[in-house]
């Protein structure tokens, strides 16, 4: 069993998204709720935080590397030095909806995901956001979207639902952007294992899933068996991403929201960035490519 080593001192009410981009060795990550964006050079130390006027809620790189993701007005374009945005799609008029999580194909489009902010009843979204800008509807009925992920061959594509408790994998067609035949790959039991949040695939295909709420994170086989798992020193760990620069570092990103006193002196790690070491990389992470 892996060990995940404490990386960095951060309390973030609610981390998540963890970017690594290998053009500046830098991880950037998510406190949503606190509307920041960190970034982290683990080799220099250096640390800068960006702060924004919505939440953000998701982040990934594009080609030319600006920055894209969703901030509570729809999907935008963020500028980290200046903490500004430009608003390029926005399905979501009504305000009892957001965006959750969000990742590039090989291709260059982007595929993000919906939530209610309360409830989080069967309502839910996933869309797919064109080079061009154009947004499908992919699929309806989710709860609660959250990690993203494609098998290495781009043959399936992998979402987690952390309400319904559920990984599924979708049938994936690279070249059209389809998704077809869903299915439920795999099932956390709340009581004992916490709620499925983010993930990500290594190089041999197998799925990273961070428990919520499971003090863990777990690896699982392309048919959805669980083959190991991290411990972790939190209750919360929220998302992760391969990084460093033969990406065998998988960055783990925590969140401190609603937890009791007595759960924080238990956990006082929680909000923190950690980091497991492991023998099989992960894959290049892919951009959004605009035009």
């Amino acid at each position: 069993m892996v060990k995940a080593e404490h990386a960095l001192k951060v309390g973030a009410k609610l981390g998540e998204g963890p970017l690594w981009r290998a053009r500046e060795n830098a991880l950037y990550w998510l406190d949503i709720v606190n509307c920041a964006i960190h970034r982290w050079e683990p080799a220099t130390g250096k640390r800068d935080t960006a702060t924004f006027n919505q939440w953000v809620c998701a982040l990934v790189s594009c080609d030319d590397g600006r920055l894209v993701g969703a901030v509570e007005d729809g999907l935008a374009f963020l500028d980290f030095a200046t903490g500004t945005f430009e608003i390029i799609a926005n399905p979501l008029p009504d305000r009892t909806m957001r965006f959750n999580d969000a990742s590039a194909d090989r291709l260059g489009r982007l595929w993000t995901g919906t939530m209610q902010r309360e409830n989080q009843k069967p309502v839910a979204s996933f869309y797919k956001l064109d080079r061009d800008f154009s947004l499908t509807e992919m699929d309806y009925g989710l709860s609660l979207s959250n990690g993203i992920g494609f098998s290495p061959d781009d043959s399936i594509l992998y979402l987690s639902d952390s309400v319904q408790n559920s990984v599924f994998a979708y049938d994936f067609d690279l070249e059209h952007g389809t998704i077809a035949n869903k299915r439920q790959l795999i099932w956390v039991d709340p009581k004992r294992d916490g709620y499925p949040d983010g993930l990500t695939v290594d190089a041999e295909g197998f799925i990273w899933l961070c428990h919520y709420d499971g003090w863990k994170v777990t690896r699982h086989a392309p048919d959805g068996k669980q083959v190991d798992s991290i411990d972790m020193p939190v209750p919360r760990p929220t998302s992760c991403m391969f990084g460093g620069a033969n990406l065998t570092e998988l960055y783990i990103t925590s969140a401190i929201e609603d937890l009791s006193v007595e759960q924080l002196e238990n956990a006082p790690m929680s909000g923190d960035v950690f980091v497991a070491t492991l023998p099989v990389p992960g894959t290049p992470e892919f951009t959004f490519r605009p035009g």
